[in-house]
């Protein structure tokens, strides 16, 4: 994973990796409710749009989709591996 990518990234969208990072690590998909719940950011759906939008157009995770269930959870999964250590200050917080 690009360490570059990473030291860009907010905190709300490190909050969300470090769920990914706990929970989702071996490819499972997250609801987007799980998600914020877990990164604390259940009261501002703004928030977690933008954050979840700019970690997808950063290639991080993608739509977990293809559930045939009509109303079904929209779930996200990561797309890379995040690295267990860092090599840079910027990724800190994930």
């Amino acid at each position: 994973m690009d360490h570059h990518v990473l030291a860009e990234l907010g905190q709300d969208e490190r909050k969300l990796l470090a769920v990914f990072k706990r929970y989702g690590r071996d490819g499972r998909a997250i609801t987007k409710v799980s998600l914020a719940v877990h990164a604390g950011l259940g009261g501002d759906s703004k928030r977690l749009s933008a954050a979840l939008k700019n970690l997808a157009a950063n290639g991080l995770i993608r739509e977990g989709g293809g559930d045939p269930f009509v109303g079904s959870p929209v779930a996200y999964r990561l797309v890379r591996a995040v690295p267990r250590g860092r090599s840079d200050a910027g990724a800190e917080a994930i």
